[in-house]
């Protein structure tokens, strides 16, 4: 049997095993590509969706320091922070992964139009709130001033 390309002699009908044989590898090899792409998909919405209630998490905690913040001292803050309980933020969501909390704060002094202050004068508090999980982090910054 000769087969010259798209042509048979002889008149012949049907497929040869070859023919079969490479259209199964090609099928074959396309569904791979298209699994690859699926897979790599469902992991970056893995990470994104870790990524997103990390944030979630550490802007509750910003806001929750703040809230308690309003009226009171900076040492009854930072020692609010110090002691911080990170599970009662947790606790208003089902979390899939193992989050922790390292929240770190510090003083600013700044002048500006409104406002003369000397070097020594803290007038508000940094605050850090960085949420870790599964090797990786994400942190918020804020300031608050003191009124």
């Amino acid at each position: 049997m000769i087969l010259l390309i798209g042509k048979r002699l002889h008149g012949e009908d049907g497929v040869t095993l070859v023919e079969i044989i490479l259209s199964i590898a090609i099928l074959g090899i396309s569904f791979l590509m298209v699994m690859q792409y699926y897979t790599n998909s469902v992991n970056h919405v893995s990470r994104s969706e870790g990524r997103s209630m990390a944030l979630r998490l550490a802007a509750d905690v910003i806001e929750d320091i703040k809230a308690y913040a309003g009226n009171e001292e900076w040492s009854t803050v930072e020692a609010y922070v110090s002691h911080y309980n990170f599970n009662k933020i947790t606790t208003n969501y089902t979390l899939k992964k193992n989050y922790t909390c390292e929240i770190t704060t510090g003083s600013f002094d700044f002048n500006c139009d409104g406002y003369i202050g000397s070097d020594d004068d803290d007038i508000g508090m940094s605050l850090t709130v960085r949420i870790n999980w599964d090797g990786r982090s994400v942190a918020l910054n804020t300031l608050m001033i003191d009124r």
